[in-house]
């Protein structure tokens, strides 16, 4: 105990988002414990010393949680288990049998709370990506991906963003059928949009394009690439700061049950979007000695339209208190501040 407040499992510690939802239950005064791969333990009790309990975890599909959950009141699953090499087969183990294996094991421990970090794909259509972002539709928790089974998954080609986004959907549809089939375990899931912010310091994000770094992301569309580097992928100007979703998540522990705020806690969030050329300008004002590294404007590197999509912000307010996001501005200087640091691991030799 801390404070009075009982222990939170969070899973996905290492993560981008994991990590910052630890620190900012730690923030919060709750008694934190955290899973971690083998090859992390290590790492992890260095970086927390004895502020977070750890437990060592492999296969997140098939381990045994029984040790992790001793004495736990709830947990959050943050577990994002995609480097950009995986096969099909095992991002569906690892997003929708993972969720699952912590949510059973989890309830039968007799923890019902969970807080399960989803994405904002769960709720839009990714055959008809990018154009599903170009219709001026306001996306709600009524939206979804219309993927409807692990077996759909696996047929076809389809890069590891679409495999991502269709096996969170259907880990999602399996976490509310459970929630359906056990009215007392309280679930709420997270869909945040991309992803930026800087990273806390036991997080390095990959600048694979492959796997979801959507900080590299960032600094592709923001900055010239060394050796002039590619063309970027279509970006949707959909962004939340880490430090909201960290937020979020930690407020999801003392939100009302789905009884009380009318229907599954299912949350978008997305704050308040921006162009990559607004951000570009904002830079060359705020960060001037960062200029002539900045990208050219004129080159189209913001792939996106202008009339965009948004993302409905009353669920996250009414269900969970959230208040004011992160502006943009903010978000996209503190990050450029961070990639001094980053470009040392992205770019050496």
């Amino acid at each position: 105990m801390s404070d009075g407040k009982p222990i939170v499992l969070v899973t996905g510690a290492t993560g981008y988002v994991g990590a910052h939802i630890v620190e900012k239950a730690l923030a919060t005064k709750y008694p934190v414990r955290v899973t971690c791969r083998p090859n992390k333990v290590n790492e992890v009790c260095q970086y927390y010393g004895d502020q977070v309990e750890v437990c060592e975890i492999t296969d997140i599909a098939k381990c045994d949680y029984t040790e992790a959950l001793k004495g736990v009141w709830a947990v959050i699953h943050a577990e994002a288990p995609i480097s950009g090499g995986e096969t099909k087969e095992e991002l569906v183990q690892s997003f929708v049998h993972g969720t699952m294996n912590i949510i059973e094991q989890g309830y039968a421990a007799g923890v019902k709370k969970f807080i399960i970090t989803s994405t904002i794909m769960t709720m839009v259509d990714l055959d008809k990506f990018p154009e599903v972002f170009d219709n001026n539709k306001t996306y709600t928790a009524k939206d979804w991906n219309p993927i409807a089974s692990e077996e759909a998954i696996l047929v076809g080609e389809h890069d590891s963003y679409w495999v991502y986004a269709a096996s969170k959907t259907i880990a999602e549809k399996r976490a509310w059928s459970f929630a359906e089939a056990h009215p007392d375990a309280d679930i709420t899931t997270i869909h945040p949009s991309l992803v930026y912010g800087p990273p806390t310091g036991i997080h390095i994000p990959s600048c694979d394009l492959r796997a979801p770094s959507t900080q590299f992301l960032l600094y592709c569309n923001l900055f010239k690439m060394p050796g002039g580097g590619g063309a970027m992928p279509p970006v949707p100007p959909l962004h939340v700061d880490v430090r909201d979703i960290a937020k979020a998540h930690v407020l999801a522990l003392t939100a009302p049950p789905a009884s009380k705020v009318g229907g599954h806690k299912r949350i978008p969030l997305s704050a308040p979007s921006f162009h990559f050329d607004q951000a570009i300008e904002h830079l060359a004002k705020v960060r001037p000695d960062l200029k002539d590294r900045l990208a050219d404007q004129s080159a189209g590197g913001d792939a996106m339209p202008k009339g965009m999509a948004s993302v409905d912000e009353t669920r996250v307010k009414e269900a969970l208190g959230f208040e004011e996001f992160i502006p943009w501005q903010k978000t996209v200087e503190d990050s450029v501040d961070n990639f001094a640091v980053l470009e040392k691991e992205w770019f050496k030799q």
